[in-house]
């Protein structure tokens, strides 16, 4: 089976706390992640519940929340055409002075993945960065 993962991280000053709020507020990820139109979730923001999102030249795609480590970390799952999983894992963690590092990490898998690996992979390793400098940002209120 191919498959490949794609990591990056992000430090700044923000607490773990809020980036939690941000990321529980999926409306809001197109506020921090330009890649994406829109988002919305069916429910609670809890394992099993499904959303949707609309990524910048792709059509709307379905994803379930799979992990939830409240207030620290999440993991949902994409399920794509030919049994290609595309899934998220979303981490952060407090660190000295106020400071929070977060961490996103793709995983895709299936017989879309060599094809995944050289369109979205290429476009993970240069506008993730970004997001999670903007999300890094947006969670730097007080708590």
């Amino acid at each position: 089976m191919w498959n490949w993962t794609f990591e990056a991280s992000a430090e700044g000053l923000a607490r773990s706390s809020n980036v939690w709020k941000a990321w529980t507020d999926v409306s809001g990820w197109p506020s921090w992640d330009e890649e994406l139109d829109w988002s919305s979730i069916d429910g609670l923001f809890s394992v099993g519940t499904e959303g949707k999102l609309k990524p910048k030249d792709w059509s709307p795609l379905k994803f379930k929340i799979t992990e939830v480590v409240e207030g620290r970390e999440f993991k949902d799952v994409t399920i794509m055409p030919l049994g290609t999983t595309l899934e998220f894992h979303h981490f952060a963690e407090n660190l000295d002075n106020n400071k929070c590092r977060i961490t996103h990490r793709v995983s895709c898998k299936g017989s879309l993945a060599p094809i995944l690996r050289f369109t979205l992979r290429r476009k993970l390793k240069k506008k993730m960065p970004c997001a999670l400098k903007a999300l890094i940002i947006k969670a730097g209120g007080d708590e």
